[in-house]
Order: C-alpha cells, then sequence, then structure tokens
C-alpha cells in the first residue's frame, strides 16, 4: 500500500482506516437485507435462478461475523474470505463488520452459491500483504507463521507464481516486526515501534550479540520461534552468514581495532564452510586491516623468527590481505620478502579458506623464495662479524630449507629453472663449514666431482666403472662437498650449469651445395629397384614387412659415389658377380626404404627431396625399421612421432656417414633439427656422436647445457658417452669440428 492511500488520522483511528481501505465501504444495516437475503434463498430454492449465480454476489446480503452488517460478496469482500477458523478469530478483533459469516444462515447461503473458503497464498496476497505493516503484534505473528506453511515457494525467484511473489516481497518491504510501547506509552498516544527483517539481528547467531554489542537489534521474544524466524530470515535478518553483515562489523572492528576482528575471524573459521559468499565478498574481506601479522621488524633481522609469539602476547599489527603475505610456518624462506601472518590465527584455518584470499602466498612462489635467499645473502655478506659456530650452523639451516623449497617448485617448468640458474649462479649463498659464503659457478666442477648421500649405495652388480670414475674426480677435486648440501647436489648442478653467463645463440644447420647432378636418363632413373634390368643386388636383413633386395645399377653407382666407384674399378670380391651381377651384403642396421631413398638420392641428381618421393613411392605402407639399434651399437636409437620419418631419417644420417654423402648428410640434419624433442634429446645426441654429424651435434649440445639442470642424475644422463659429456661441460660453448 502506497504513502498516498494513507488517511489523514491518528492514533487507533488512522491505523484502522488504513486497514480497512480498499474494503466494501457500501452495506447495509443487518435488518434491512434480511429480506432480500430470504428472497434469493427462496429463488435459490426453486431453481428460479440462472445457473451463474455468480451474478448474486454483488448484492449486499452475506452477514458479517459481528452481526450488524451484511455486505456483498464481490468484489471486494471476496478478498477477506479467511482460510480457516483461527483466522477468522485473530481478525475479529479488527475486521467484524467486514469479514463474513460461516455460522448459521449466512454459512448455508455460501454453501448454496457454493463458494469456498479461499487459499492460504491467495489471501495473503490478496489481504495480508497490503497491511502486512499496519497488522499489531499478533496478526503480524500469525501472518509469519502462515507464510512459513508456504514452504520455499514464496522465495524461488524468478520463477515463483505471483501470489507468492507479492508474499515475498510483502515479508522484506514491510515493517512485520512491532515492538509494543509501554502502558504508560500506549496511554500518552505513542504509537508502537516497527522495523523490517532486514533491520534487526538473528537471535540465532550468537556471535553477533557479541561482536555488533548495542548495534545489534534483536526481535521481541514473541518472534523468536522457530517457525518465524525461518521467515524473518529469509526476509534478511541480519546474520554474520551474511556478507554484507560481516563486511560492515569487519569495517567496524578496523576502525575501532581490539578484539572484534578477533572474534569476526574466529567466526570465520568456525562457519566458513556454510557460508556461501561470492568471491568478490572475500575480496572485499582482504582489503581490511584485520588480519594479526608478525612485526614488520623481522624484515630487517638477519635470521626468521626462531618462535611464534606466545599465546598471551598481544597481537603486533593488523595488515590487509590484498598484499602478499604468508603463513608463518613458510618464515624461514620468506621473511625478507612477504608479511608473517599470526600463527595464532591462521595455524587452525582449513587449506580451503585459505585458498579464498588471493595474495596469500601458501607456499610462497619460487621467485619469492629465489628473491628471499638473495636478499639474505646480500645481509650476510654485508655483516663483518666473525661467523661463530652456532650461527654458521643456524645460517646452514636456513640454506638447506631455501633448497628444499627451490627443489620442489623448480621442477614445474624449464622456464622457472633457467630463472632459478640465471638469478643464483653468481650468488654468494652457499655456507662452508668455516662459515664463509661462495657462489656456485664458483664450485661448479667440484659439485660435479662430488658425491652424494646417496652414493655408495648402488646394489650389486652396479657399473663400478662409473663408481670409480666418480670417486677419482672426488679425490682429485679441491673442494669438499658440505654434508648439508650432498642431497640438493643436483639442483646446485643446474643453477651453477655450463650455461650460465654465455648469451648464445642457437646454431644453425648449413646444408652445403649439392654435387653437379650427373646425366641419368629417364629410363635409367625408372629402372631402380627393377630386377630385370639391374647387374647390383642389395641384400637386406629379413623381416617381416620389407622386400629381401634392392636392385641398382653399377653404372648410376660409380659415376654418383666416390665409393661404389673405388668399389667397382678396384676389382674387390664384393664386386664380382655371378652371371653379370654382383651382390652386396648390407649391415643389419640398414632398412629398405632409407636405402632407396639414398640410392634415389644417386639417381635423381642429388635432390633429397626428389629421392624421398621415390623412396616412398617405391615403398607404399612400409613403415620403419623394426627394432633396429642405433649408431651407438645396442642401445636404442631416438623415438619419434608416427609419420614424422624421423627414423628413416636417422638410417639415412647413418648411411650417408657410410657412403660418404656429405651433401645428404648435412641436408639430414637439418631434417632432425625439426624432429627434436626434449624426450629424444639424449638418444639424437648420441646418434649424431656416432654419425660423426658435427652440425647436428652442436645443436644437440647446445640443447643439453640449456636443459642441464633437468638431465643431472637422469639415467639416459648417467648413460652418456663420456665424450658427448665432455663437450658439455665446456664452458667456452664451443665446439671442435
Amino acid at each position: 500500500m502506497s504513502t498516498s492511500e494513507v488517511l489523514p488520522m491518528s492514533g487507533d483511528k488512522s491505523r484502522l482506516a488504513r486497514l480497512h481501505f480498499g474494503l466494501r465501504p457500501k452495506r447495509l444495516a443487518l435488518d434491512e437485507a434480511r429480506p432480500l437475503r430470504a428472497l434469493v434463498q427462496n429463488m435459490l430454492r426453486c431453481r428460479l435462478v440462472p445457473r451463474d449465480a455468480r451474478l448474486l454476489e454483488s448484492l449486499p446480503i452475506f452477514e458479517t461475523q459481528g452481526g450488524h452488517f451484511a455486505v456483498p460478496l464481490a468484489p471486494a469482500s471476496a478478498r477477506i474470505m479467511p482460510p480457516d477458523e483461527d483466522w477468522d478469530e485473530a481478525l475479529q478483533a479488527d475486521f467484524a463488520d467486514y469479514l463474513l459469516s460461516w455460522k448459521g444462515e449466512a454459512g448455508e447461503l455460501l454453501t448454496e452459491l457454493g463458494r469456498e473458503r479461499s487459499s492460504p497464498a491467495a489471501f495473503l496476497a490478496e489481504f495480508c500483504a497490503p497491511r502486512a505493516g499496519l497488522f499489531n503484534q499478533h496478526l503480524s505473528i500469525r501472518f509469519l507463521e502462515t507464510v512459513a506453511t508456504l514452504g520455499a515457494a514464496p522465495w524461488k525467484r524468478p520463477g515463483a507464481p505471483k501470489d507468492c511473489a507479492t508474499i515475498a516481497q510483502s515479508c522484506e518491504d514491510a515493517p512485520v516486526v512491532v515492538f509494543p510501547v509501554s502502558k504508560l506509552e500506549e496511554d500518552a498516544g505513542v504509537p508502537n515501534r516497527r522495523c523490517r527483517c532486514s533491520e534487526l539481528a538473528d537471535p540465532g547467531d550468537a556471535a553477533l550479540s557479541r561482536i555488533l554489542g548495542a548495534a545489534a537489534i534483536f526481535p521481541p521474544e514473541a518472534y523468536q520461534t522457530p517457525l518465524v524466524l525461518s521467515v524473518m530470515r529469509r526476509a534478511g535478518l541480519r546474520s554474520l552468514a551474511d556478507e554484507a553483515v560481516f563486511l560492515q562489523a569487519a569495517s567496524a572492528a578496523e576502525a575501532s581495532g581490539g578484539e572484534m576482528g578477533g572474534a569476526l575471524l574466529r567466526h570465520l573459521a568456525d562457519r566458513w564452510d556454510s557460508l556461501k559468499w561470492p568471491s568478490k565478498a572475500y575480496s572485499s574481506l582482504s582489503k581490511l586491516r584485520i588480519f594479526p601479522a608478525i612485526a614488520f621488524s623481522v624484515s630487517n633481522d638477519l635470521y626468521p623468527p626462531s618462535a611464534p609469539p606466545q599465546p598471551t602476547a598481544p597481537v603486533a599489527s593488523a595488515v590487509a590481505l590484498d598484499a602478499p603475505c604468508t603463513l608463518f610456518h613458510h618464515a624461514d624462506v620468506s621473511w625478507t620478502q612477504l608479511v608473517l601472518l599470526d600463527p595464532r590465527v591462521f595455524d587452525s584455518w582449513p587449506k580451503q579458506l585459505l585458498q579464498r584470499f588471493g595474495a596469500l602466498k601458501d607456499p610462497p612462489p619460487l621467485e619469492t623464495v629465489v628473491a628471499n635467499l638473495i636478499e639474505v645473502a646480500r645481509r650476510w655478506g654485508a655483516d663483518s662479524s666473525p661467523a661463530e659456530a652456532t650461527a654458521t650452523e643456524q645460517r646452514q639451516t636456513i640454506i638447506r630449507k631455501h633448497l628444499i623449497a627451490v627443489q620442489a617448485l623448480s621442477k614445474r617448468s624449464h622456464a622457472t629453472l633457467i630463472m632459478v640458474q640465471h638469478s643464483l649462479a653468481s650468488t654468494k649463498f652457499l655456507v662452508l663449514d668455516d662459515g664463509t659464503l661462495t657462489r656456485p659457478c664458483d664450485v661448479f666442477q667440484a659439485l660435479h666431482g662430488g658425491d652424494s648421500d646417496s652414493e655408495g649405495e648402488e646394489a650389486p652388480g652396479a657399473n663400478s666403472t662409473r663408481r670409480a670414475a666418480k670417486k677419482s674426480r672426488a679425490a682429485a677435486g679441491p673442494w669438499v662437498l658440505p654434508r648439508y648440501l650432498r642431497p640438493f647436489r643436483r639442483i646446485l648442478l643446474g643453477i651453477a650449469g655450463p650455461a650460465v653467463g654465455h648469451a648464445r645463440s642457437t646454431p644453425s644447420l648449413l646444408v652445403g651445395p649439392a654435387p653437379p647432378a650427373s646425366c641419368v636418363p629417364d629410363f635409367i632413373r625408372a629402372a631402380l629397384n627393377v630386377p630385370e634390368l639391374a647387374d647390383v643386388e642389395f641384400v637386406l636383413r629379413p623381416c617381416e614387412d620389407g622386400p629381401r633386395s634392392l636392385y641398382a645399377h653399377r653404372l648410376v653407382l660409380a659415376a654418383s659415389c666416390e665409393h661404389f666407384h673405388a668399389m667397382f674399378t678396384s676389382g674387390c670380391a664384393e664386386a664380382v658377380g655371378i652371371g653379370g651381377r654382383c651382390r652386396l651384403d648390407l649391415p643389419d642396421w640398414v632398412a629398405p626404404r632409407p636405402m632407396l631413398w639414398m640410392l634415389a638420392y644417386l639417381y635423381q641428381g642429388f635432390d633429397p627431396k626428389k629421392a624421398q618421393e621415390v623412396a616412398f613411392a617405391l615403398t607404399p605402407g612400409l613403415g620403419p625399421g623394426p627394432g633396429r639399434s642405433s649408431a651407438a651399437g645396442r642401445r636404442p636409437g631416438p623415438r619419434f612421432a608416427e609419420g614424422d620419418a624421423g627414423e628413416d631419417l636417422c638410417c639415412l644420417l647413418r648411411l650417408s656417414e657410410f657412403y660418404d654423402l656429405e651433401h645428404l648428410k648435412q641436408w639430414t640434419e637439418q631434417r632432425l633439427q625439426g624432429l627434436m624433442t626434449p624426450e629424444n634429446l639424449v638418444a639424437l645426441s648420441t646418434h649424431a656422436y656416432f654419425c660423426n654429424a658435427s652440425q647436428l651435434l652442436r645443436l644437440c649440445v647446445y640443447h643439453l647445457q640449456q636443459l642441464y639442470s633437468e638431465l643431472v642424475g637422469v639415467e639416459e644422463w648417467e648413460e652418456l658417452e663420456p665424450a658427448i659429456k665432455e663437450l658439455v661441460l665446456l664452458d667456452t660453448g664451443t665446439l671442435d669440428t
């Protein structure tokens, strides 16, 4: 009901006028209405009334509960047909002359007209909702109790029926809570105080009273029943479960200080799992300075705080969580970089709640740990006082904790390892047993030859040669690895890796000019691998899906390749054939397609791409050689993705070295560059080394240096050829070709 509808009266008369506003004002005295009602009843009994008896509802013949008046049933009086007798009794005091009587002759007439009581939802929406803010306390409580019987239907938004939506809107907007005045105030004409649900605090939230104190206003005791409170809570009863109320209380706590902020945080930790707050609420909360923290003076100390504050000690300071901070148990690796939160509060917080605050670092990121380590080294380096044994041990413990964090966090990507490498390689943070500080890059060779705690525990049958080499390097080293650093030898090797300090560009692979193309007639080119026209037979190792022999011509081979020219003109045994055809047995590692690829290269005027097309056309559906060994004997060769011809190219590289085809080897090296991955890098470097592919080997060594921190201690690295390891560990960044 709008303000313009309120009648200009005061006191009880004004309230009654507003309660009755909209009801049918035109009524008949009961004595005047009885003859007309008797006539209507006779017509109904004689069946003289048309089938649509609704027309009779507009006549003022329906007796009210007060027994003084008769009112029409339609249109206005139909809106005040209570759903049950309890409502009849509750409304009788104010609406006796407007409520229809369901007893005696009045009830019989309603029955004859087929009228029934209205539904609770219709009654609440049509009659109670416009007057909810005018009811006395008794009617207001009755109204809220009836709304509770409707369940969750009024609060389903959007999608609630029209009547339910009207009821919910009335519960939220109308001042349905009545605070009765005293008898003395009532006699003086003081009206009752009324409040909306959103202006009151939830009496079931004990923490709200404790935290807000006098600022919390609770509804009268008559409203504090489970049925009524269930509606009032849906209508906006204030509670700390509401993010707006909590933020308001937190703002007050920030302004006043004291224990109020701590009480709020304890409440949040106890009930966070039942809260349905959006991320925006946590973001707003993080901007308030109510979160207890350790004193900022620890940021300037040489050592992190050794123990948390005593339980009885006062809170040092309060901070906001919108700036980077961390928990106290990360103090050893971040105390110079991040704010340390008070463990007396945050150690009891669930991890899921901590994750709601984005600026809280748990654990600190790798960049923070590295920056803290650099700052610690700077402070220790600037400390001119000699380090005592206790201080040295304390510093070594701090470095060990940093290395544990770096070791765990640096496993995520190669980029993070490079960041750590370039940040710490030249930083004096390693604390020796005599208290001096040194850099990882200064002791790289000593690290590489040192022993770790895990060495000396190899199972029987392990590689004794490798173990002996390590011991000899350790004996020859000028520096002994401190015991606390031995578990971190691998990560320290990565930090002090050979790629540090060298601004190197990726080596490029060059392909020289092809030899002058020989004039091979098209007829001869087409005769490649045609047995009927060939005078050279290459015999392959038997395989399931490939040919046993390949066929070519002496003249073409001798004219295109120095190796074959020397073979066929020197009178060697391989060149002497039976019946005019020589038979050449190929090594076990040769696969059919790469061999055809090499032969087609000689036939097609030294064009590797054209030769590839010919080789693939002559071997349709043929896969790479099954289980071929690499150039390094029995070791498995490099692995490539299916369909990229990588294994064929590796075999072709070895064939080009075997038959001394330099241009083809350079072209194959360039092709293998595009197929290089971290997974096949070690195997490909071994293959390039044994094939004398210097350009490809240089590229492999470059990438091995870049990935050094990931390779140290890996089985593939330990089994790598010592000569390749030596090339990787060169500080000059050059390779002798």
